[in-house]
């Protein structure tokens, strides 16, 4: 054998096992444990090695990448690449349970890996909707005494902001409805006084930003004309969350002796400006 016959001196089912994945029929040995038979001495030897390899495969169906968004599994099938196989198995919507052990004989470990911050949000976000103010130090009780796992008191704070976030909505998107807001407030209750301030300048995304509004039901101005005593009472009050301001509100007595609503407006400061 000569120096050029190097480089195909293997056995041709032993590299295709490795590329392609087991071939049926192939054996793997060690580096020492060739035999005379597995030695390749010319390239004709070479080539009806890989023909034969061919046809192996061509028995089985191979996988067709532009399909992967819709695949089809067969029995044996080829995929050129893992990454087609992964894209395919990933488009998979059903899963069957093909073993199960409902009873075990291991011993119990509280640290699991799974119970993330994500997976407990979700299964405790009906609590955190009727109790968005629950301490963390209840909060974690209730999780270790019902899952039985630990739960750190920063995983238990992620948990419980990723369900409010997915109870209240992103503030952005909610001020992104101001202008439909105000204008449908125009349409269905013509009369009414409602003023929508932005700034004059436009954020990176083009938006302009929200500085106050101001809202007065036309219904409510003519009820307090026919009916209500000559007396208007003003008051303010912090908003809390992740966007914070002033809520301003102007009430009068009606003849009942009860509060009237009148108008109300959110700015960000309790300022003689903003009253006015």
């Amino acid at each position: 054998m000569n120096d050029e016959d190097d480089g195909v001196e293997k056995n041709p089912q032993k590299v295709d096992a490795i590329k392609g994945g087991e071939v049926p029929g192939c054996h793997e040995s060690s580096s020492n444990d060739y035999s005379e038979e597995d030695m390749v001495y010319s390239g004709d030897d070479f080539d009806s090695g890989v023909e034969s390899n061919e046809k192996e495969i061509d028995k089985f169906p191979t996988f067709d990448p532009s399909g992967k968004y819709k695949p089809t599994f067969e029995i044996g099938m080829y995929f050129n690449t893992k990454k087609h196989f992964r894209d395919a198995v990933k488009e998979e919507n059903t899963f069957q349970v093909r073993e199960y052990q409902p009873k075990h004989k291991c011993a119990r470990t509280y640290h699991v890996k799974n119970a993330n911050s994500r997976w407990i949000s979700g299964k405790y976000e009906g609590l955190f909707r009727t109790d968005p103010k629950r301490s963390m130090k209840g909060f974690i009780k209730d999780v270790v005494k019902e899952i039985r796992c630990k739960v750190s008191r920063y995983q238990a704070y992620r948990a419980k902001q990723e369900a409010l976030r997915n109870i209240e909505g992103k503030a952005e998107d909610q001020y992104k409805l101001l202008w439909d807001y105000a204008q449908e407030l125009r349409i269905s209750n013509p009369g009414s006084t409602v003023i929508l301030v932005m700034e004059d300048g436009e954020d990176e995304d083009g938006r302009k930003k929200f500085v106050k509004l101001y809202i007065c039901f036309d219904a409510l101005k003519q009820g307090f004309m026919a009916g209500c005593r000559p007396i208007v009472g003003v008051d303010g009050c912090h908003l809390k969350g992740p966007h914070v301001g002033i809520l301003l509100t102007a009430v009068a007595i009606d003849p009942n002796n009860c509060l009237y609503p009148l108008a109300y407006a959110v700015v960000s400061s309790e300022t003689r400006q903003n009253w006015k």
